[in-house]
C-alpha cells in the first residue's frame, strides 16, 4: 500500500545527504568536476538521492519508509561507493525497475550544466535527457553523458607485463585519449620544449614573475616590481625559502637572491604592494591604485622574472634559483617564435584570442581597470605560444583519428577531450595565477568566480611537471573511466533553450528544474505534467531571485 506521493515529497535523510555532498568536494580522482571547469556543478550525492526519491512512491508503512530512507543514506555514502557502484545502488535500481515495470523512467534536466543530475539518472538505470543553452556546458555534457558510455565500455586487450603477455580489461576511449594526448605533448615538446630548458639540466616546473610600473618620482623613475610578498616556500620550520631583492640605487636596478632558513634576515611578508598601492624599492615613493590603473591603461605596465622553480634528478621536493641570462634568452626566443606564428597567420582569425573581455565589473572582472582589454592579453608570450602550439596539435589529432578509424564522431570525441585539456591548462597558464607558498603550487586563474588583478604571477612549464599538459589529460582520462563504469546507456544531449522544448507532452516521468537564479531544485514527477507549460513555469521562476519553484 502506497500514498499518492513520491518519496521526495515526504521524507528524505537531508542530514546524511548534506554531509556526503559537502564531503564530495574533497573527492577528486575520477570525479566529473575534474573534466572541465563549470561553476554551477551539483553534488552527485544530492542528485543521486533526488532522482531516486523522485521516482519511487512513498509507502504508507512507516517501517518501509524508514528502510527507503536508510537506503538513500547508503547510496550517497562515498565510503560505500566503489567505481560508481555499490550493493545499495544496485538495490535502488531494482526498486526503480519494480516501480516502473517494463517502462524505463525518462528524466529531463533542462538546465543540465555540468551533467550531475542526468549522470545520476543514468547510474540509476533511467533514460536521461539533458538540455543546455550554453555551448561550453553542451560539450561538457557530451563528454560526460554520451561519449564515455558509447565509446568507453570495457574491452579485453593483450598487453606485455615483463616477458609475459596477459589479457587485461581497458577502457578504449580513455586509452585513446591518453595515447593521443601523449602524441600531442611529444609533438609540442619538439617545437617549444627548448624554451623551458635549464642550463644545469634540471627540470623547470615554473617561473615566478612580477609586473612592474615606472616610479612616479621624477628624480627616480625606476622600474618598480609589484610584489605581494617575498616568500617562495613557507612550510613551517621545515622549509623556509624567500626571495631577497638586491637594490642598486646608482643604476636603478634590482636583482634577486634566493635565501633559506637562517639566511633570511628580513621580513618576506612585506612586499612592495599593500592594498593596491606600491612602494618604490629605490626611493620609497608610494604610488596608489589610481596611478597603477592609469599606467596600465596607457600600456606602460611591464614585467620582470623573479625566480625559477625546478626539480633536481634524484632529489625530492622543489628547488629555487635566481633567473639567469639563459632564462631571459629562452623567453625572448619564445616571444620571437610567437611573433612569427602571428605574422604567418593566413586569415583574419588571430592565433591568440583577440576578442574583447567583458566590461569592467561584469562577472567579477577587474583586470580591465588596468588595461587588459582582450583575452589574449591575459597570457605572457611563452604561455600564449604554448597554448597556440597545443591547440594546433589537437586539431591535427582529429584528422589522424579520422584516418585511423573512419569514424568522424569518434574523432570528434577524442579531439574534444584533448581540447578540454588545453582549456584546463589555460586556466593554469595565464599571468593571473599566483603562487601558494604553503603548498608550493600555483592557483588557477579562476580559483574563484572572478578575475581580479594579480601583481606577481606563476608561469608553469606546459611541457613538464605537475601542472603541465600531461597532468591535465590524465585528470580527463580518470573522468572518462568514472562516467563509463556501470553505465552502458548513453544519455540524450540537446543544445537549445528551455523556452522551446523539443519533446511531446506527457513524455517525462521526472523533470528537474535547476537554474542559477533559482537556487532551489524542483523535481516534477506528475505523470500528467505537460511540457508545453514549462516555458511559463521557467519564466515565473527566473523573474524573481527569491522564487521558490
Amino acid at each position: 500500500m502506497t500514498t499518492n506521493h513520491r518519496l521526495i515529497e515526504l521524507s528524505i535523510p537531508l542530514d546524511e545527504i548534506s554531509a556526503q555532498s559537502a564531503r564530495e568536494k574533497s573527492i577528486r580522482h575520477g570525479h566529473i568536476s575534474t573534466l572541465h571547469i563549470w561553476w554551477a556543478r551539483r553534488p552527485l550525492a544530492a542528485c543521486r538521492a533526488a532522482v531516486f526519491a523522485a521516482l519511487v512512491d512513498a509507502p504508507d508503512d512507516s517501517a518501509e519508509r524508514e528502510r527507503l530512507e536508510k537506503l538513500i543514506a547508503t547510496i550517497v555514502d562515498w565510503d560505500q561507493v566503489k567505481d560508481g557502484n555499490s550493493p545499495a545502488i544496485e538495490e535502488a535500481r531494482r526498486i526503480i525497475r519494480q516501480q516502473w515495470g517494463d517502462e524505463t523512467p525518462r528524466v529531463l534536466d533542462m538546465f543540465a550544466g555540468g551533467g550531475s543530475i542526468p549522470l545520476e539518472a543514468l547510474r540509476l538505470g533511467c533514460e536521461a535527457h539533458a538540455l543546455e543553452l550554453n555551448p561550453v556546458a553542451y560539450l561538457i555534457l557530451l563528454c560526460t553523458l554520451v561519449y564515455p558510455q558509447k565509446y568507453g565500455q570495457p574491452v579485453k586487450r593483450k598487453v606485455k607485463q615483463g616477458a609475459m603477455e596477459v589479457e587485461v580489461e581497458v577502457n578504449p576511449l580513455a586509452e585513446d585519449v591518453r595515447r593521443w594526448g601523449e602524441w600531442v605533448l611529444e609533438e609540442a615538446r619538439k617545437e617549444i620544449g627548448q624554451f623551458y630548458e635549464d642550463p644545469d639540466g634540471n627540470r623547470v616546473v615554473a617561473y615566478l614573475w612580477a609586473r612592474t610600473a615606472r616610479c612616479p618620482n621624477p628624480a627616480c623613475g625606476a622600474e618598480m616590481p609589484l610584489v605581494r610578498q617575498w616568500w617562495l616556500a613557507r612550510r613551517g620550520k621545515r622549509k623556509r625559502v624567500a626571495l631577497k631583492p638586491i637594490v642598486d640605487r646608482e643604476r636603478n636596478e634590482v636583482t634577486f637572491e634566493v635565501v633559506r632558513g637562517d639566511e633570511i634576515d628580513f621580513d618576506p611578508s612585506e612586499g612592495t604592494m599593500r592594498r593596491g598601492s606600491v612602494t618604490c624599492l629605490f626611493c620609497g615613493q608610494t604610488a596608489d591604485a589610481k596611478y597603477l590603473r592609469s599606467e596600465g591603461k596607457a600600456g606602460r605596465l611591464g614585467q620582470i622574472p623573479l625566480a625559477v622553480v625546478l626539480t633536481k634528478p634524484g632529489k625530492l621536493g622543489k628547488a629555487y634559483r635566481p633567473v639567469t641570462n639563459a632564462d631571459r634568452r629562452n623567453y625572448a626566443a619564445a616571444e620571437a617564435a610567437l611573433e612569427r606564428i602571428q605574422a604567418q597567420a593566413s586569415n583574419d582569425l588571430s592565433p591568440v584570442p583577440d576578442e574583447h573581455l567583458p566590461k569592467p565589473g561584469t562577472l567579477g572582472f577587474r583586470v580591465n581597470l588596468y588595461g587588459f582589454k582582450r583575452w589574449g592579453q591575459l597570457f605572457n608570450a611563452r604561455q600564449a605560444l604554448a597554448l597556440v602550439t597545443l591547440s594546433r596539435k589537437v586539431r591535427a589529432v582529429y584528422d589522424r583519428v579520422l584516418a585511423e578509424t573512419g569514424d568522424a564522431e569518434y574523432a570528434r570525441a577524442v579531439a574534444t577531450y584533448l581540447a578540454f585539456g588545453v582549456d584546463k591548462l589555460a586556466d593554469r597558464s595565464s599571468s593571473f595565477c599566483w603562487w601558494i607558498t604553503s603548498a608550493e603550487k600555483p592557483v588557477g586563474t579562476f580559483g574563484r568566480q572572478a578575475l581580479p588583478m594579480v601583481w606577481d604571477y606563476t608561469e608553469v612549464n606546459t611541457t613538464e611537471g605537475s601542472w603541465g599538459f600531461a597532468d591535465q589529460f590524465e585528470w580527463i582520462v580518470k573522468s572518462i573511466e568514472h562516467a563509463a563504469r556501470n553505465i552502458s546507456l548513453p544519455g540524450t544531449v540537446r543544445h537549445g533553450s528551455a523556452t522551446h522544448l523539443p519533446y511531446p507532452n506527457d513524455y517525462f516521468h521526472a523533470i528537474s528544474l535547476t537554474h542559477p537564479i533559482t537556487t532551489p531544485c524542483l523535481t516534477l514527477t506528475s505523470p500528467t505534467f505537460s511540457t508545453s507549460g514549462l516555458s511559463a513555469l521557467w519564466a515565473i521562476c527566473t523573474r524573481k531571485s527569491s522564487a521558490r519553484c
